[in-house]
């Protein structure tokens, strides 16, 4: 049997962990008195944790999501994070900026590979790591994405309309352009405008 996504960023985080230990003791060894100690770890966030479809909305509102089929809706994503000399950090460019072009290097191979040992796909559902991208700690299961028409993602969807139809909200851009997204938010605006204004409704 797979195993679940917390699992299998738990062994994704001690297999990195064991590999970047190694290559510290190593830099020991060739003489650097002082190397920094990176690490990987497993975020406790509650938003890198299983969504509700209006919580994943929320994230889209926010800018930090750009989907609402998103795998955390299926409990199926969480974000693996770097941490260097004892700090957790929250981005890929926060640990670039603060180490060695050698030691980043050597991260991102350790991480693309324990990424790659538990089968874990990106944030777009593909195999392997993308440090560069918008979000490349996000960790999934493969094939874990929802179809556009489940209702856990309508119900995403129908929250992120309210809130940029109805309630003056800013609108994700990015978001709208998917075809599937585009297509629900035309005919929220038109059933809106068939719709006669009604009391507080």
């Amino acid at each position: 049997m797979a195993d679940d996504i917390e699992t299998a960023c738990k062994k994704m985080v001690a297999d990195a962990n064991a590999q970047l230990e190694k290559y510290e003791k190593e830099q020991i060894k060739k003489g650097v008195k002082k190397p920094d100690s990176m690490r990987t770890f497993l975020s406790g966030n509650p938003t890198s944790n299983a969504r509700t479809p209006e919580e994943q909305a929320q994230e889209v509102l926010a800018g930090r999501s750009w989907t609402c089929n998103s795998s955390h809706l299926a409990d199926a994503a969480r974000h693996v994070g770097p941490k260097l000399n004892g700090k957790n950090l929250t981005s890929m460019t926060a640990l670039k900026s603060a180490v060695s072009k050698e030691d980043y290097e050597k991260f991102v191979d350790v991480y693309a590979d324990a990424m790659k040992k538990q089968n874990l796909m990106n944030y777009k559902g593909q195999a392997g790591f993308l440090p560069n991208s918008s979000d490349p700690l996000h960790m999934e299961l493969k094939d874990s994405r929802l179809a556009n028409n489940d209702p856990r993602v309508l119900k995403c969807m129908l929250a992120y309309a309210k809130a940029t139809r109805d309630d003056g909200a800013a609108r994700n851009e990015a978001f709208e352009k998917e075809g599937y997204v585009k297509t629900f938010m035309d005919n929220y605006e038109k059933k809106k405008s068939a719709t006669p204004a009604t009391g507080n409704k």
